[in-house]
């Protein structure tokens, strides 16, 4: 159910861009992360620091201060026709989330970069279940149950990134968000 790189040019795109993404990500102290959908979370601690969000004008605004703090990587994801949403995820070890479905609208495709992860932090959609790989990107169709988990002892950070369906499949760099 994962989608493949070679359909969806954003996969190869943000894979290319992973180590200078990664390097930003760590220079935000982890107290600058906030709590996000508590009601997923089965046991553990899983927290966000928006990028870009144009759904709502409210995290809009306090996600565009985060963004600033970042700008290499607020250059690569503005490049991605169709964004919707952009975030990097913090799970901590020991960390699971419920299988869940996403409500749409619109309808969006969802994509995770790798930027830290042991080999015990894993994704999940319908019955695929795929390991967590450091600078991999992986895409899917969150209407598609999905879930996640961090089982192992070092913290799951992933760059997250929706986009609409329709622009998804779109060349990176051509069109800004929408």
């Amino acid at each position: 159910m994962f989608l493949r790189a070679d359909c969806y040019p954003v996969i190869p795109y943000l894979e290319l861009h992973a180590p200078q993404v990664a390097e930003e990500m760590r220079r935000i102290s982890s107290d600058r992360y906030i709590s996000i959908a508590n009601d997923l979370i089965e046991r553990g601690s899983w927290v966000g620091f928006g990028l870009f969000d144009a759904l709502d004008p409210a995290r809009a605004a306090s996600f565009d201060v985060n963004a600033r703090e970042c700008p290499g990587t607020r250059a690569v994801i503005e490049r991605i026709p169709g964004l919707l949403v952009s975030a990097f995820l913090y799970m901590e070890a020991g960390t699971q989330l419920q299988p869940h479905r996403d409500a749409q609208d619109p309808r969006f495709l969802r994509f995770h970069l790798a930027l830290e992860a042991g080999r015990d932090a894993w994704l999940q959609v319908g019955e695929q279940k795929l390991s967590v790989e450091m600078g991999r990107c992986v895409g899917f169709d969150p209407r598609i149950e999905h879930g996640a988990a961090n089982e192992g002892e070092t913290p799951r950070i992933v760059l997250f990134v929706d986009v609409l369906m329709e622009e998804a499949n779109k060349p990176v760099g051509v069109h800004g968000p929408t």
